[in-house]
This record gives C-alpha cells, structure tokens and sequence, in this order.
C-alpha cells in the first residue's frame, strides 16, 4: 500500500509538458525497444501525428499549377506572370521538402507564395479549406480543376 502512494505522488510531482504526451499502444514485440532508441520513436510518432493532421485537410481541390498561374493572373490582372510563377514554385518545391509551418503542420503551398511560409490555418484562420485550391503535385493527387 504505501509502495503505490508513493508510485502516486512521484508521478504528480513529475514535469511533463501536456502537449508531449503521447497517447498510444505500442506492441514492440518480445525483445522491446533499445532505450537508446526510445527518443526516436518517440519524435517518429510526433511526425506522424503532424503528418495525420495536415493529411486530414482533404478538402482541398487539386488544381495544376499552370492553371492556378492563369487563374491567379486573371483575378490580379497586375501581377507579374514570371515573378509569382517563381515565388510559387519555391512553394511547392518547399512542401514537397516537407517544409511545416511554426506550428508544425505542412505548409500551404499558394498561400505561402504569398505571405511566406505557413500552413492553410495559420494564413487564412480556418481550421479546415473548403474547397481552397492547393497545388496537385504536392497533394501528390491529379487536377480536377
């Protein structure tokens, strides 16, 4: 009994940022994971919480990039067609590098040739597009626009 108060008050005493805590089961088999491996798996799982959030933003309509180029260009008939096409192939180069926002998430690649490098809720403040454009070589899907 006094074996498990004291687990108890070692454990509330203990300095752990909530926003680290993963909640999860992991089977690691009969042999177990080294500890000195314990730190990567651990940032592995991050990522691919990361990763599964930026994913969930399916609501996005693959337009390809030439198309966003002339569209774009017929809404701002006085942007420069060179310099936005360059300003947003860094874009899209950037995210297929993987390149996340100061949150986390996977850059928003038209609206990061904009205002610089950030994700979909960081630019706009909506947690999810509806119906936004995103480029379709980075969504690694085809255009239906």
């Amino acid at each position: 009994m006094r074996k498990n108060r004291s687990k108890a008050r070692r454990r509330k005493r203990a300095v752990v940022a909530d926003h680290l805590q993963i909640k999860t089961t992991i089977d690691f088999g009969e042999e177990g994971v080294p500890l000195e491996e314990l730190g990567d798996v651990i940032n592995a799982l991050k990522r691919r919480h990361v990763d599964q959030v930026s994913k969930a933003a399916s609501g996005f309509v693959p337009i390809a990039f030439d198309r966003y180029v002339n569209l774009h260009l017929r809404n701002n008939p006085s942007v420069d067609r060179k310099e936005f096409a360059s300003r947003l192939r860094e874009a899209v180069n950037a995210r297929k590098a993987g390149a996340r926002c100061a949150c986390g998430a996977l850059i928003w690649s038209i609206g990061s040739a904009e205002v610089g490098a950030a994700c979909f809720t960081c630019i706009t403040g909506d947690a999810w597009p509806d119906a936004d454009y995103e480029i379709d070589e980075v969504l690694g899907l085809e255009a239906t626009v």
